[in-house]
C-alpha cells in the first residue's frame, strides 16, 4: 500500500506537467495592417434575472487577413472606444497581435486579436 501511494505521489505530478504542455499560448509582436471599418454594432441586452442592461459593442474590420473584429461589453471596453471613435467605411491602420496555441511543439493560429485602430 505504501509503495502504491509513493508511486502515485510521483506519477500524478508528472502527468499534470505533461498536460500543461497543451495549455500554452504564444503572442506575436504588435502588427499593423491597413483596414476599413465594415461594421459597427451596439447591442443592448438585459438579463432575465435582473434589471441591469449590458451593452455589447462590436467593430468589424476588413483587411488582407480577412475580417477581424473586436467585441467587448461595457462603456470602458476597447470595443466601445473604437465604436465611438470610428465610422462605417473609414480607412484605418489596425493594430493587432496573432495568438497561437502550442501543441506538441507545433504552433496553431487561434486568433488575430485587435488591439486598436487609428
Amino acid at each position: 500500500m505504501i509503495k502504491l501511494i509513493s508511486l502515485m505521489i510521483i506519477i500524478i505530478p508528472l502527468l499534470s506537467l505533461l498536460s500543461c504542455d497543451n495549455d500554452k499560448e504564444e503572442h506575436s509582436c504588435i502588427l499593423t495592417e491597413p483596414a476599413i471599418v465594415v461594421e459597427r454594432i451596439c447591442h443592448p441586452s438585459q438579463n432575465i434575472d435582473s434589471s441591469v442592461t449590458i451593452v455589447r459593442y462590436v467593430v468589424v474590420f476588413e483587411c488582407r487577413q480577412g475580417r477581424l473584429s473586436r467585441e467587448d461589453e461595457g462603456e470602458d471596453s476597447c470595443a466601445h472606444h473604437l465604436y465611438e471613435r470610428l465610422c462605417y467605411g473609414q480607412a484605418v491602420t489596425l493594430l493587432y497581435e496573432e495568438v497561437y496555441d502550442l501543441f506538441s511543439g507545433q504552433r496553431r493560429l487561434r486568433e488575430c486579436r485587435v488591439i486598436d485602430a487609428f
